[in-house]
């Protein structure tokens, strides 16, 4: 009778386990539901025989039930949060992604995930609590984003600034600019004319919000060649007064009609927190364009800062180093 019990015990323990096998649980205490059913039911045998059956079955349909229900979301690594604001001073997000990927920059972990077709690489706030986000968008190619360039070089200073470091590489695999439908390889240009990587990019920060305690502060964005594109000409007339911030916009730029705009341009209160530091090279084939672009922006009201580098090729400076310049400066005159 005894041995019975027993395997009895170690059966149903053994079901429980295989059945939370493939449950991710955010919460600690749920990884202990098999062991506290072992624990428990060992204890049981001692227990009259009526009372020990009754007492089995009910505790073994109890714990599948929390092991599958109470610890809800699929398996897989999770990136999450370390706890909220209590006020309204950010998105309150929880939950966190699912990572097809974990990577390493300098010794520091990051998340690779895709979200609304884009692929993030990000890397939690040092501290706890709510954060900002420093996003970088790349150039044509996406090498600072391949090789976590970028990455690796805002890190320091989002950590000194309570801030995300998130990387995203364009639904193409290659250009902001261009449709999400491009080959990487062609020799044509597709420009994104529609906004469709816009509205990618504004579903990853909705997401990001979602999932993750965001403080409703300034986003800092960096662009580069063209990233800064994409962000002048397509994701600012769009969706510009839903993230305001600093905009480092590093040699690049696409001047937008102002009938463009998808939002009252016109309303200060809408552009107050908002400035662009547009940096080139005089010798940069996009400065032309970079400037039309620090006109267009000053002209619709905006503040803008412009830094000309003499005898500077196409992005031949340290962009890093200037978009994280650019984000004290934002911060400072605040």
């Amino acid at each position: 009778m005894w041995f019975s019990h027993a395997w009895r015990v170690g059966w149903a323990n053994s079901q429980i386990r295989w059945m939370t096998s493939g449950v991710r649980c955010d919460a600690k205490s749920c990884n202990l539901v098999p062991d506290v059913f072992f624990a428990i039911s060992s204890l049981m045998l001692g227990v009259n025989r009526r009372w020990r059956g009754h007492f089995l079955r009910y505790l073994t349909l109890g714990g599948i039930s929390l092991g599958i229900f109470g610890c809800g979301s699929p398996a897989g690594p999770v990136n999450s949060d370390a706890g909220f604001a209590p006020d309204g001073s950010s998105s309150h997000g929880i939950g966190g992604f699912s990572c097809a990927r974990m990577g390493d920059v300098s010794g520091r972990a990051y998340c690779e995930t895709t979200v609304s077709g884009v692929q993030l690489r990000f890397a939690d706030a040092r501290a706890p609590g709510p954060s900002s986000l420093v996003i970088y968008l790349h150039g044509d190619g996406a090498r600072a984003y391949t090789s976590d360039g970028a990455m690796k070089a805002l890190l320091a200073w989002a950590d000194a600034n309570g801030a995300r470091v998130l990387a995203a590489l364009a639904p193409n695999g290659c250009a902001w600019w261009q449709k999400p439908s491009h080959v990487c390889s062609a020799t044509i240009e597709e420009r994104d004319d529609a906004g469709e990587n816009a509205v990618a990019l504004d579903s990853v920060f909705r997401e990001l919000k979602a999932r993750y305690d965001i403080k409703n502060g300034p986003v800092f964005f960096y662009g580069s060649s063209g990233g800064t594109i994409f962000l002048s000409r397509w994701f600012v007339p769009r969706f510009g007064d839903a993230y305001p911030g600093a905009y480092a916009m590093n040699c690049g730029g696409d001047a937008p009609a102002k009938s463009e705009f998808m939002w009252d341009v016109d309303s200060a209160a809408r552009r107050a927190d908002t400035r662009f530091y547009f940096t080139y090279g005089d010798r940069d084939f996009l400065a032309d364009a970079a400037r039309a672009s620090v006109a267009a922006y000053a002209s619709f009201g905006f503040a803008t800062d412009e830094k000309v580098i003499a005898g500077a090729d196409h992005c031949a400076f340290d962009a890093h180093a200037r978009s994280a310049e650019v984000f004290t400066q934002y911060l400072s005159a605040k």
